[in-house]
């Protein structure tokens, strides 16, 4: 496995962590 493919991996991931973070936060502030 290369560099390439572990930053795509990890971008990926964060990004996934992010969306849930930001969707948790929208529903707490909106409930």
């Amino acid at each position: 496995m290369g560099e390439g493919a572990l930053t795509s991996r990890t971008v990926l991931w964060v990004s996934l962590v992010w969306s849930k973070t930001v969707h948790n936060l929208g529903v707490t502030a909106s409930g």
